[in-house]
């Protein structure tokens, strides 16, 4: 198993043990791919997940650039579309960075890593 795919199932298991249900996985649409999608009552978090060796070259987070940003709130904006029941709960993006320390992954959760807005004359949530 790739060590993404090992990456993205810890940072599941982290949403769950948060109150989380996990709505999808790996969304894929024209637009761009989302990692994860998580609800917990009217919050829906998209989840970038980045998985680094070590930080030894920078965080996995600070690996998310603006172009990546703007792939993830068109592939929402997509998931959002397609699943009207969603359309009254606040969105929020986060970045997972998660890392090796020794034989355990460890993940930096950053929450409210960027908004929608990185998109030009983005419509509101």
């Amino acid at each position: 198993m790739r060590a993404g795919s090992r990456a993205e199932r810890y940072v599941a298991r982290l949403m769950k043990r948060r109150g989380f249900a996990i709505l999808a996985r790996n969304y894929r649409c024209k637009s761009g791919e989302i990692d994860l999608v998580g609800r917990q009552g009217d919050l829906v978090v998209i989840v970038e997940v980045r998985y680094r060796r070590s930080e030894a070259r920078g965080r996995a987070q600070d690996t998310v650039t603006r172009e990546k940003q703007v792939r993830i709130v068109r592939a929402a904006h997509d998931y959002l579309r397609r699943h009207p029941a969603l359309k009254n709960c606040r969105i929020r993006f986060d970045v997972a960075g998660v890392s090796r320390q020794g034989l355990f992954l460890t993940c930096e959760w950053v929450e409210n890593a960027f908004q929608a807005d990185v998109l030009q004359g983005n419509r509101s949530w």
